[in-house]
């Protein structure tokens, strides 16, 4: 597993745990839509720029509608953390035409970060306490659909073969 170098880790962790909390995504919003955000920009470092022009703009918050209790279907929906702030039309876009398409699909509320960039910062006890997490989200599912290219390559480290790129999926659900 490649690792971050120590200067670049800071940011990264602060992403990802910021983007686990209901009040840390509203920092994070507040921040990515205020002035304080050109300011920072302007005054950061070179390579600290170069890790703020990552964050992708904020999409609209919109409430999901998590599985709780038991998974009611064999195919389920993996959101990430960043993912569920900056990617919300394209989970919305997935979710229509799952919908359309009369195939079953289900978002366990247990889920969690997939752990990858926990572990590129080296943070091998976080990362694995996230693999447990989901691990147990997703033991029941025949299929476990992504979003995130990065996150649904690092799944695939431990939930295998049931992993699949959510254009996949679609590339191959029967119409």
């Amino acid at each position: 597993m490649s690792r971050l170098p120590k200067r670049n880790r800071i940011i990264p962790w602060l992403l990802i745990n910021l983007s686990l909390s209901s009040s840390g995504k509203g920092l994070l919003r507040f921040f990515r839509n205020s002035p304080l955000h050109s300011l920072g920009f302007k005054l950061a470092p070179r390579s600290l720029k170069s890790l703020l022009n990552l964050l992708p703009p904020l999409s609209t918050p919109k409430p999901i509608e998590y599985t709780t209790g038991t998974p009611i279907a064999d195919n389920q929906l993996f959101l990430g953390c960043i993912s569920r702030i900056t990617d919300q039309p394209a989970i919305d876009a997935f979710q229509k035409i799952a919908e359309k398409l009369q195939t079953p699909l289900s978002i366990p509320s247990n889920q969690g970060c997939c752990g990858a960039i926990h572990g590129h910062i080296g943070d091998e006890k976080q990362a694995k306490i996230f693999k447990q997490q989901n691990s147990l989200a997703f033991n029941k599912a025949k299929t476990i659909v992504s979003l995130a290219s990065g996150c649904g390559a690092y799944l695939n480290t431990y939930l295998e073969e049931r992993v699949i790129d959510a254009g996949d999926f679609l590339t191959n659900t029967e119409w």
